[in-house]
């Protein structure tokens, strides 16, 4: 099975010029010429080996070198952590709306939605990818002993004073830091005001004492939501998927599978640090 490239192919007198992301070239070949504009008309995500071998024929091996070379076609991508499918869930109407038209025109078969977390089935071969807001940490803590219970591979994304975060990717055998971790950092930082103002911590810590059912909600403007459903598509590529690595992933060695994402929404940009493990929890052991 081979995935399909973007390419671009039209004809000038009888002769094919194909763009792709290696460049431009000319196709002189017929049969070469005829393959190109079907595929390219028929919108196929994948390719089969035999579909190529019924156009080429005997010249199937040097067509499939030609397609490979010119980054028509690839190999399929295959999951890393040999994860065989991929949930998505989220409390947000916003970002479940770009979830729903994730699974609708994505090119990974085993990928859906689920509308109540509660009844999620996953095992030690999914990805679960949960988006939480209003910011619920009691169901994110559910979420946490079934991850574990089946050893689930687990990407988290939340807001959090009026920024957006996405965790580590976290498994229980891996013992990387849990969200616990993640959380009692991001917490023990927000209640530091160089000022003496009062910290956005130090309201939630008091509306969390007063009301203990209060949930964390922002709301996610149309422009936020395409950078945070762009970002959880880069994590996938990167951590999740094994395909080309991009650029901005080659040129940064210290972006790993430790790494936590945060979208400054004050500055426009993203920041990515190491997460680390929170002296009073036991996801190391």
């Amino acid at each position: 099975m081979y995935k399909v490239k973007n390419f671009v192919i039209y004809l000038n007198n009888d002769i094919g010029i194909l763009q792709t992301q290696r460049g431009i070239t000319t196709v002189n070949n017929n049969k070469m010429l005829n393959f190109l504009i079907n595929v390219d008309n028929s919108d196929e995500l994948y390719i089969t080996e035999a579909k190529i071998k019924q156009t080429f024929k005997e010249a199937t091996t040097q067509a499939i070198k030609f397609l490979l070379e010119n980054k028509i076609i690839q190999k399929k991508p295959k999951y890393n952590f040999n994860i065989k499918k991929i949930i998505l869930y989220t409390n947000d109407k916003i970002i479940k709306n770009f979830f729903e038209d994730y699974v609708k025109y994505s090119d990974i078969n085993s990928v859906k939605t689920i509308n109540d977390i509660n009844k999620i089935n996953i095992n030690d071969e999914t990805l679960l990818i949960t988006f939480f807001n209003p910011l619920d940490w009691k169901a994110i803590e559910k979420v946490y002993k079934q991850v574990n219970k089946n050893n689930s591979i687990w990407l988290l994304g939340y807001p959090y004073n009026n920024n957006f975060y996405f965790n580590n990717v976290y498994k229980r055998s891996w013992h990387v830091p849990c969200y616990k971790c993640i959380r009692a950092e991001m917490e023990s930082r927000e209640r530091i005001n160089m000022f003496d103002e009062t910290s956005y911590q130090q309201i939630v810590d008091q509306l969390y004492n007063n009301y203990p059912d209060f949930l964390i909600e922002t709301k996610i403007k149309y422009s936020e939501a395409i950078k945070i459903v762009n970002l959880m598509q880069y994590i996938i590529d990167q951590f999740i998927l094994l395909d080309e690595p991009s650029k901005f992933l080659q040129s940064n060695n210290g972006i790993n599978i430790l790494q936590t994402f945060q979208i400054d929404t004050i500055n426009n940009r993203i920041v990515h640090e190491t997460a680390e493990h929170w002296e009073l929890c036991d996801c190391y052991e």
